[in-house]
Formats: C-alpha cells, structure tokens, sequence
C-alpha cells in the first residue's frame, strides 16, 4: 500500500556564500538548480541564498541581503542565519533542506518548526558543525532525513559511528541527461582549479609529452586559480579560463579525451561525470568517490603524470578502444537526472511501508556483497576486466567468491574457465551466475576438487564439458557446484558478523525491515549472537 500525502512547501537553503548565478554557478547550485527545474513540486520550492546580482538560475530564488559584507569584524553566517529565521518562520515551511551547512541547521533546529533534510556535497569531516563523532550524532538523531552526494560521503559521515542505523539516509547523486553525439576533435580537455591539489600539475607533464609526440592534438585548460603556480606553455595548448556550465559542456561535447587527475578526495566529481555524458574518453584518479561518476571512465591507482601518459598514449592510439569508451560512456549514464528527480519527488510526497521479502538467503547473499561483483559486466571484456582489477586486492590463496553475472549480457554464450585462469592462477575462483543455479570455477578451484574429464556429473547437477575435448570449461549447474563449494574454508565467527551487517545495511537501503531466511544452522547461530544488533525483523524457515 502506498499512501499519497500532500505536497509540502519547501525551503532550500544555500550556503550564503554559494553563487547562483548562471554565470558562476559551482556544484552546490547547480546540483539544487537542476533537480528543482525537473522536480513537479517547484511551484511550492522557494531557494534561499546569498550572491552577488546577475542571472539567478532559476525562479523562486530569493536573495538574503547582508550587511555585515561591509564589515570585516562583524559575523556575516550569523546575519545570514538569523534572516533566514525570521522569513521562516513567517512562511512557515513545512520542509527545510539545508545544503552543505551543518551550524546552520543546527541554529534552525532550536528556533524553527519544520522537518529538516540535510544534504552533504562534501566531506563532513571538513566542515564545522559535522567535524566531530559528536556532532554528527547529533545531526543523525535530530533531522528527518540525510542525503549524501555519493557513497563516499556517506562514508566518511559514518566514521566513527559504524552500527549506527543508516534508516534516514539516502545517496542522491549528481545527474545528468543523455548528451546529443557530436563530432569529436582531437582535444585533451581539463576542467578545474589550475592547482596542485587538483593534480593540474600531472596534467602539465603529461600533456607537454603528449603534444610533442603528437602535433594534430590540441590540449585545453577550463578554469582559473587565485594563487597561480602552475603554467602550460605550449603552441598545442590553449587556456580558456573559467567558462560558464553551458560553454563549458559544449567544449566537453567535442572533446576527444577529459582528464580529471585530481590528489584531492573528490566528495564526487561532477567534471568526471559530465564528461562521461559528453562522450570523452575519461581519465580519472581514484581519490574520493571519483570511481563512482562512471562505469566507463578509465581509472587510476596512485595517480602520476606517466600514467597519465600511458593512458592518453593508448587512446590516441588504439581508435577502437577509444571509440568503444567513447560510446559506452555516452549511451550508459550512471546517474540519470529525471531518475534522480523522481527519488527527491517521493521523498517529499509518499510514504511507503517497510517492505517484507518471504525468500532470502540473507547471509549467502551478503558475502557476494562481500565479494567481486560482475552484475554489470556488459561484455566479456568487463567480465575479465572485474578480474583484472580486483585480484590485486586480495591475497594469495583466498577463494574469490562473489559474481551475480549473466550471460545474456553479453549474447548468451557461457564464461569459460579460459577467460580468468591467466589472472587467477593463485586464487581458487567460485563465482556464481545471478540466479544461484549455475557458477563459474577456475582451473585452480576444479583441481582441488578433483574435477576433470573424468568426472560423472552428480545427481541433479552438472559439469559443464567441452563438446570436443571433455575438458571441463568450469561450469557448474546446480548440486556440481557443491562439490566445489564445500572446499571454500569456513568463515569466522568475526567475519559472518561483517557479512551479517553488510546484509542488513542493503536491506534497509531497499526499504526491507522484515525477511523470512532459508537459514543453515550456521545463520541461525550469527543471527543469535547479533540478536542486539538487528536493524530488522528475521523470521527463520
């Protein structure tokens, strides 16, 4: 049952410092100007800030004078704060969301009546107000709702408060919308802060060698720095400054290649993930939640201007593999704007029981949380691609479980031991298909289960074999796979507890709050010992 309440007024307040004009908008604005242009509530939406006159972004934009600008030693937060009270409090709104300012919503709490959402667009830890264990508990217990820009927000919001529920929270990403494919030029492009942090420097050197080995590439800089350091002198170069969102996603929409090369913890990475959407072949480094903008971008570990090289040296390279990424990045956004619209919708107009699932298989399924993922594996070159970077993480000798790939990704034609035996040679592998009936093993895992071509298929089970050869392709349907499975060492009592939270975690980000388990005897056990800490109701079949 779904039961429809009616619309709420709603305040957005900005941080007073936040820009939003359409000239100088930074990521703050346009994430709030672009949800409320799509959003079927924006006629009950008014946005609160302060910033210097010009094209505001949108309608219901109301601007906070201050007069503490003025004056150096007077408090211009405090000013902005207590102005916003007094027009809430005349409105009286019956939804808050505050952007970005913990002390701000903190002065709200005690001085206004509404429900209170908070968003956070960058790291919690940094900013006053969040900064401490504390504070951040605080802020848990007391608003209606939370809203992180990625997942590595979120993370850094729990640190230190691990078991905490997480019932109230939500990740909201950055979206955009599928980009009109436009003729590419040979342009390297790099859009940001021209400083250190921002690893402009490692775009510098890699660029230069580029440019010089290659005389039809044109490198480009979008963006400024207050402070400058760090100069691109090059007659393939040019530097445009900073340019407006618009102007700027033109430039990307022709560009061949983006590099966001950044060494700080990008709280997401907005560049990253609009350059994706624009076709480029996207270069990132791995700090914050970078990784999260695409599935396409081409990310790197412990960043360096010869990696950067390397990386671009390929594209120009290989055409094939460039226009593959191109394409794919294009056509796939991860981050759907309307999708994201209508999750912010919902939020302020349903409400939705908690939901029951009557078939689980709770802690088997956490440990593929646990594991490798191939769910998203669209071609066999993503499926050993998942391998390639994930074998790195774990030592010598440990099972590889996890997976959840379909084959029908990808045309239908079953994985085979052949694809991973070169990357996994010192892991055994045990990966299974979405629906549980089937799995992938490697030639290590087949070996120590005394699998060959030998081997009779057991009753209601199968071993895959080659049609020609009889060599098993790794394989397994149904009751075949115990035979492999039973082989993967017994977890710890430490290690089930970890899966059981990561469990439930997933639970409650998909609205479940009770399950009905096929639980082993050993589930039974980990439930018992975790029966304080359940954040939902198990019942045991």
């Amino acid at each position: 049952m779904i039961l429809k309440k009616k619309i709420y007024s709603i305040a957005t307040i900005l941080p007073y410092k936040e820009s939003y004009t359409s000239d100088y908008a930074s990521a703050v604005s346009l994430w709030v100007s672009e949800y409320f242009k799509r959003s079927k509530f924006k006629k009950n939406n008014y946005i609160y800030g302060n910033t210097k006159p010009g094209k505001y972004l949108t309608k219901n934009y109301i601007n906070i004078p201050l007069n503490n600008l003025k004056f150096r030693f007077k408090s211009t937060s405090n000013e902005y704060t207590d102005k916003l009270i007094n027009e809430l409090n005349k409105k009286k709104f019956e939804i808050i969301e505050i952007h970005n300012r913990p002390l701000v919503l903190f002065k709200l709490l005690s001085r206004v009546k509404s429900k209170f959402i908070i968003y956070f667009h960058n790291d919690p830890i940094s900013m006053s107000g969040s900064k401490t264990v504390s504070e951040r508990k605080e802020i848990l217990n007391k608003v209606d709702k939370l809203i992180f820009i990625s997942e590595w927000v979120k993370k850094r919001f729990f640190k230190g408060l691990e078991g905490q529920s997480t019932d109230t929270t939500e990740i909201i990403y950055h979206g955009v919308e599928q980009r009109k494919k436009i003729k590419k030029t040979n342009y390297i492009t790099y859009v940001g802060k021209l400083n250190y942090a921002k690893g402009y420097d490692l775009y510098k050197d890699a660029l230069i060698k580029i440019l010089d080995n290659y005389p039809d590439w044109m490198g480009l800089s979008i963006g400024d720095e207050s402070r400058r350091k760090i100069y691109i002198k090059h007659k393939q170069h040019k530097e445009l400054g900073f340019l407006n969102h618009q102007k700027t996603m033109a430039i990307l929409d022709k560009s061949d290649v983006a590099v966001v090369p950044s060494r700080w913890e990008e709280p997401f990475g907005r560049v990253a993930m609009e350059a994706a959407s624009c076709g480029c072949a996207t270069i990132t480094s791995n700090t914050g939640g970078l990784p999260e903008t695409s599935n396409y971008s081409i990310i790197i570990d412990k960043i360096n201007s010869q990696k950067i090289y390397e990386q671009i040296k390929s594209l120009i390279e290989n055409k094939i593999k460039k226009l593959k990424i191109q394409n794919l990045s294009r056509k796939n956004i991860k981050h759907s704007i309307l999708k994201n619209t209508k999750l912010i919708d919902l939020k302020n107009n349903f409400l939705l029981p908690g939901f029951i699932d009557n078939h689980t298989h709770f802690i088997y399924g956490g440990t593929k949380l646990n594991n490798i993922s191939l769910q998203n594996s669209l071609t066999q070159y993503e499926f050993i691609n998942a391998f390639r970077e994930y074998i790195p993480n774990i030592n010598n000798g440990l099972w590889l479980q996890g997976g959840n790939w379909d084959h029908e990704n990808w045309g239908g034609a079953l994985p085979n031991k052949s694809w991973i035996d070169s990357l996994t040679n010192n892991n055994p592998v045990l990966v299974s298909r979405v629906d549980g009936h089937m799995a992938l093993a490697n030639s290590k895992a087949l070996e120590e289960a005394n699998i060959n071509e030998n081997t009779p298929n057991p009753v209601g089970g199968e071993i895959v074999k080659d049609i020609n050869t009889g060599i098993p392709t790794g394989i397994l349907k149904d009751t075949a796979i115990d035979i492999v499975r039973k082989l993967i060492p017994k977890q710890s009592h430490s290690e089930q507890d970890s899966i059981l939270k990561t469990s439930m975690n997933y639970a409650s980000s998909q609205g479940i709050t009770q399950i009905h388990d096929m639980a082993t005897w050993d589930d039974l056990q980990t439930f018992r010992r975790n029966k304080d800490k359940l954040t939902l109701r198990i019942k045991i079949s």
